[in-house]
């Protein structure tokens, strides 16, 4: 049976450990890949930055969900980005992560609670129209929320329609 690198990178996460197996050079490697992905969304956030938030915020605050959220050396990594990455010298504030509170209508087949990280983004994007919670906490501004879903939905059907033939 042959084991591959990827195979032995995920457990590792997956299991809060990083494998001692795995050699160093890889591992460091690793963490560079990870740690220049969330350079380059950290600093994209920054430049599309319309509110300027980074400016009046004391911490960006890292949402860290899914599989990889309950691995505290993926956390470290992403966290260890600002100072490896030398953010302080760019305007950007310390990151901070934080935890969203399990929603009060949070139920999916009895699935202990312990588990809503495995489902936080997809339980986010199934919110129905005209139920999603009030956007609060923006500084200097409130944006009004237009959600424009007929557009959106003759769109998709379009595509669908090209795609496919048919609407599904």
């Amino acid at each position: 049976m042959q084991i591959y690198l990827s195979d032995l990178i995920e457990n590792s996460i997956m299991n809060n450990s990083f494998n001692l197996n795995i050699p160093n050079k890889i591992k460091k490697e690793f963490e560079n890949k990870i740690m220049t992905m969330v350079a380059y969304l950290v600093a994209e956030a920054k430049q599309r930055d319309a509110y300027k938030m980074f400016n009046y915020s004391q911490y960006l605050n890292m949402l860290i969900y899914g599989g990889g959220s309950k691995a505290d050396w993926y956390k470290k990594t992403i966290l260890n980005t600002y100072d490896n990455r030398k953010h302080r010298n760019c305007g950007i504030p310390v990151y901070e992560n934080i935890s969203l509170p399990l929603p009060d209508n949070f139920s999916y087949n009895k699935l202990p609670a312990d588990d809503f990280y495995r489902f936080f983004v997809a339980y986010g994007l199934s919110v129905p129209k005209g139920e999603e919670p009030p956007i609060e906490g923006f500084p200097r501004a409130n944006p009004r929320l237009d959600h424009n879903y007929k557009d959106r939905s003759t769109e998709m059907d379009k595509i669908q329609l090209e795609n496919y033939g048919e609407i599904l």
